[in-house]
């Protein structure tokens, strides 16, 4: 018996409760901004980029990218 069985609980290495992170590219963004600016609606771009409408919304907002349709 090793040593971390012995206290009499089993060993589980440390995983965080975080899922990985879907990290944004460069074309990514391009996208977003492109359809942003051609004032594609919200859910259409999180479609299109396969992410959630707040994913999408928080992005935009951290890169100054406005979601409003042009006028």
């Amino acid at each position: 018996m090793n040593q971390l069985t012995s206290l009499g609980t089993t060993y589980a290495p440390h995983f965080s409760r975080r899922s990985r992170r879907n990290e944004w590219s460069n074309e990514d963004l391009h996208r977003l901004r492109d359809l942003a600016a051609t004032g594609t609606p919200l859910n259409a771009i999180a479609a299109a980029l396969r992410r959630t409408a707040s994913a999408v919304r928080n992005k935009a907002g951290m890169h100054g990218i406005s979601l409003r349709s042009p006028r």
